[in-house]
C-alpha cells in the first residue's frame, strides 16, 4: 500500500478521490489508470498469482480457528481511518483469551 501514496504514481495519491477508480459512465474502472495495477497484490488475468485462491481459503481457515480457540476483546476503543481501505488509527490493543 506504500506505492500507493507516493506522487510518482498517482496525482494527489494522500487525497481520497474515488473518482480515480470511476468512468464516466459511474461504473468502477481499475484498467483506466497506468498505475491501476499498483493495487492488485495477486494480478490481474492471464497472469495472476495461482496462488491467489489458496491464500484467501488460508486466511478464511485462520481467522476461524482463532475465532474458535479463543475469546477475543477489545482493550481499548477502536478508532479506523478510510485509506483505501478501511485501516485501525494506531494500534489494535486486543486480549486473545483461551476457550477452553
Amino acid at each position: 500500500m506504500i506505492a500507493c501514496k507516493k506522487e510518482e504514481n498517482f496525482k494527489n495519491a494522500s487525497e481520497f478521490i474515488p473518482e480515480r477508480w470511476i468512468n464516466e459512465n459511474g461504473e468502477m474502472n481499475t484498467n483506466q489508470l497506468q498505475s491501476s495495477s499498483i493495487v492488485v497484490p495477486f494480478g490481474i488475468g492471464k497472469r495472476i498469482c495461482p496462488g491467489k485462491k489458496f491464500t484467501e481459503i488460508q486466511l478464511v481457515i485462520l481467522t476461524l480457528k482463532l475465532v474458535r480457540a479463543f475469546k477475543i476483546e477489545y482493550c481499548s476503543p477502536f478508532e479506523q481511518n478510510f485509506e483505501f481501505l478501511l485501516a485501525p488509527k494506531g494500534p489494535v490493543n486486543m486480549r486473545f483469551e483461551d476457550r477452553f
